[in-house]
């Protein structure tokens, strides 16, 4: 699986709550000492209803940098910087490696977004 497709398939399985399957995807740097728990724990408080990746930045041979749309089921809508890193092992990248997602890259963004609560609006008046 190449760079993008990773990322696609990280950011599906996240609106799917597949938790383990992103945990799959996630570089193995961030795999090494975390595990699928980890990977809900960091997500399943904001839900992914849709993404766009809008553009990308070379970083090396063994990194890139995607800009994403995020839609989040609350209504929010946010732009995310994913880090996407091939590595040959933990800590090591190299252009020949795996390609994995940096989850604290894509989750920092939404961390503090509040669930929108019922009934209410967060407009301002």
């Amino acid at each position: 699986m190449n760079k993008k497709e990773t990322l696609v398939a990280f950011l599906e399985a996240w609106a799917n709550q597949d938790y383990e399957k992103m945990y799959e995807l996630s570089q193995k740097t961030w795999q090494d000492g975390n595990d699928a728990k980890k990977m809900e724990l960091l997500y399943e408080p904001v839900k992914l209803k849709e993404f766009n990746i809008f553009s990308e930045t070379y970083v090396s041979n063994s990194s890139m940098k995607y800009n994403v749309d995020l839609t989040l089921e609350n209504g929010a809508k946010v732009i995310a910087i994913a880090n996407v890193i091939c590595e040959v092992a933990p800590g090591t990248p190299a252009a020949y490696g795996d390609w994995g997602v940096n989850p604290v890259s894509v989750q920092k963004v939404v961390a503090n977004i509040p669930a929108k609560k019922k009934g209410k609006s967060n407009a301002k008046k």
